[in-house]
């Protein structure tokens, strides 16, 4: 690492152990795919509380 690099040394482990042998492409679809996660994460969450828009969109047919 360079003494330019901000990052701290846990966080370069913590992307290394997370993406190591990742290729860029599979990199992009994971990070994607935890941002669809977290969206519908929220969406349940709204529905469970018993916002009826939500609900609505979430059990849609």
């Amino acid at each position: 690492m360079s003494a330019a690099n901000t990052d701290s040394e846990a966080t370069f482990y913590k992307y290394k152990a997370k993406f190591g042998g990742m290729e860029v492409s599979g990199a992009r679809k994971l990070k994607a795919l935890e941002g669809e996660n977290a969206k519908l994460k929220k969406l349940l969450t709204h529905a469970r509380a018993g916002s009826g828009h939500y609900r609505r969109l979430l059990y849609q047919r």
